[in-house]
């Protein structure tokens, strides 16, 4: 009830702002914050999963309804938004609660491992695809390696080498794992005589090397070129087989191959490195979800960014088209993520820390969510001030009231009753009467504001806020006949 009705008034108060969009992202993000908080604690690694990828969606989505609203209203759609998040949380688990701590500090602290790996990555891939590096390097290698007849078989002969290096490094891999049976080398195939140690290599050979790599570029290979060109036949092979290239482009491939595999059980390794710590693995990876929906968001913006399907302007006004507009996109989708988890984090920890000061129990509901959400619910109120009619100042300051009482009230009832919910006939009562005395109190509040103040001389004529002064004067008068103590109470 509590939070359905600052729902609705978070979103009625952003329609008659003309910011409707913008409320129901806001208000809609903070409502799956608080329902991702509260499934958190599922014996259910996939429900903890898409909890913890919830998170940064929910952020996201009120960071966009921040960003649609314009001037005051940006201010009002930012109380509503928290002022859901705070009621939402405090309805579900209390915000107070020590199991809230620890189902928001999880997740962040596994999300941020994840984006601090995988922003490095997705960093680094943005760079190389933003200024089209791999087909800028492969363009310059293999124009290197077919320069000349002694540089491309010389750039043969290293490409070998380092398939043969990175070979035994999948093999010692393989072995250190225990996956023989699954990617097992034949002990005296063809792969296992290729596998190279650099340190093992005969010192002749690789001052041969070095001779070739000193042919490649002194004045003399010239004459080799015209040494050749003078024998059709060897001439004709070496064109075809050391300058086309094709050759360097397969040698090149295996690389890339045996680079992706390296880089796979690199992957794998670090994986392992970071679930190793952890009581149960699968949680581990479950809560750090948020940060792989984080990396995964910027890869894909900072994809289509450069792939040109969407404009930096678009993403970041103010930007260019260039390379680097493109990169700056990826930076900020990475490092936003990183900063709406940590600035969430240190929120969450300073307002416990204050609870904590104030002696309040941390495994109760203590109801300062409700308290705080109304608070923020007649901030919004006070803020469109200037741009709503009367009546709806006089329906925030009651919806502001009512969120407290209804919220204070059933945590009242509930530990009256021992953790049983209040009936639904309690429950219909003490709605009904709240919305009479709201009502009165609204009624009340309106007369007075615009019947009464208008006849003083000495009153100002900024009618609205003195209407929500008298407003919440009135409602507060009526309201504390709910908040008598019994005769028995001493």
């Amino acid at each position: 009830m509590v939070l359905m009705l600052t729902v609705a008034f978070g979103v009625g108060l952003g329609v008659v702002l003309d910011s409707a969009g913008a409320a129901v992202l806001s208000v809609g993000g903070a409502v799956l914050f608080a329902l991702a908080v509260g499934k958190l604690d599922d014996d259910r690694s996939s429900c903890i999963a898409a909890a913890s990828g919830a998170l940064p969606v929910a952020i996201g989505a009120v960071a966009a309804g921040l960003g649609l609203a314009r001037g005051p209203d940006r201010w009002v759609v930012g109380c509503l938004a928290l002022a859901t998040a705070l009621v939402a949380v405090e309805t579900t688990t209390g915000f107070t609660a020590r199991v809230t701590r620890d189902r928001l500090v999880e997740p962040v602290v596994e999300s941020g491992k994840v984006i601090l790996v995988g922003s490095a990555a997705v960093l680094v891939g943005g760079a190389f695809v933003a200024f089209d590096a791999v087909p800028a390097l492969a363009r310059l290698g293999l124009d290197a390696s077919t320069a000349n007849p002694v540089g491309a078989f010389l750039s043969l002969q290293v490409g070998l080498l380092a398939c043969g290096t990175l070979l035994a490094g999948v093999d010692a891999i393989v072995r250190e794992w225990d996956l023989e049976a699954v990617v097992a080398l034949p002990a005296d195939g063809f792969a296992s005589r290729f596998r190279v140690d650099p340190l093992e290599l005969p010192r002749w050979y690789l001052a041969a090397l070095l001779g070739q790599a000193a042919l490649a570029v002194s004045p003399v290979v010239p004459m080799v070129e015209t040494v050749l060109a003078s024998q059709p036949v060897v001439g004709r092979v070496v064109r075809v087989v050391l300058l086309s290239g094709v050759l360097q482009a397969l040698v090149g491939l295996a690389l890339c191959l045996l680079l992706g595999v390296l880089l796979g059980f690199a992957t794998v390794r670090v994986v392992v490195t970071w679930t190793r710590g952890a009581a149960a693995p699968g949680r581990a990876v479950a809560l750090g979800s948020g940060g792989f929906v984080v990396v995964g968001a910027a890869t894909v913006l900072g994809l289509l960014t450069a792939w040109g399907v969407v404009t930096p302007s678009t993403v970041a006004p103010g930007a260019s088209g260039s390379v680097t507009s493109e990169v700056t996109v990826v930076f900020a989708a990475v490092f936003g993520g990183v900063g709406a988890l940590a600035l969430l984090w240190v929120t969450a920890t300073v307002l416990w820390q204050l609870f904590d000061g104030l002696g309040l129990s941390p495994d109760d509901h203590t109801g300062w969510g409700y308290t705080a959400g109304s608070a923020l619910l007649f901030c919004a109120t006070v803020v469109a001030v200037e741009s709503v009619p009367a009546p709806v100042v006089f329906a925030g300051a009651a919806a502001a009231l009512a969120v407290w009482h209804l919220g204070r009230y059933a945590l009242d009832a509930e530990r009256d009753l021992q953790g049983t919910t209040p009936s639904r006939r309690t429950q219909v009562v003490q709605t009904t009467g709240l919305a009479a005395a709201l009502a009165v109190g609204v009624a009340v509040a309106f007369a007075v504001g615009y019947g009464a103040v208008p006849l003083v001389p000495s009153v100002p004529t900024d009618r609205a806020a003195m209407a929500v002064v008298l407003s919440c004067l009135c409602l507060l008068t009526v309201l504390s006949l709910f908040r008598r103590p019994s005769p028995q109470t001493k």
